[in-house]
């Protein structure tokens, strides 16, 4: 008997073990499920686009969050908006140039905006830069300081 015992108690510590490994299987199989799971909206529809969007969850209504692939900074980015793979420019982690835009019927609204960012030493010259900003955009009005790591 005690034979017997020995022989079922290995079976079933084989079977539990088994079903944790299974269990383990179907739970990364639902995670990857999810993960491959992508809203249905232009901004994860264009190839481009998508390796910009942090998640597929919208973060506000209406918007997911972009992160830049210098990894300088987040925005806000339209779930109907689409990154120009044509006139993307980065360098390493201090440039990046690129054109975003979006065109809804619904709203009969469409814009497009051009988006440099820029870490170097040039840029740490704040009077010369909001000049040439007022300059080039024609704008007069008080501009406020913003200081985050």
């Amino acid at each position: 008997m005690k034979k017997y015992a020995g022989i079922i108690f290995f079976m079933m510590i084989s079977l539990i073990l088994s079903g944790c490994e299974l269990a383990v299987q179907d739970g990364e199989k639902d995670n990857q499920v999810s993960a491959n799971k992508t809203p249905d909206t232009r901004a994860f529809n264009d190839e481009f686009t998508k390796e910009f969007m942090d998640s597929p969850k919208d973060i506000e209504n209406g918007y997911y969050l972009f992160r830049s692939k210098t990894n300088g900074y987040t925005m806000l980015f339209p779930v109907e908006g689409k990154v120009s793979d044509f006139g993307y420019e980065r360098n390493k982690d201090f440039y990046e140039k690129l054109y975003i835009g979006e065109a809804t019927k619904e709203k009969n609204i469409s814009y497009n905006i051009s988006l440099t960012y820029e870490e170097r030493e040039v840029t740490n010259d704040i009077d010369s830069n909001i000049y040439l900003l007022s300059t080039i955009g024609k704008y007069d009005g008080e501009f406020k300081k913003i200081e985050d790591k």
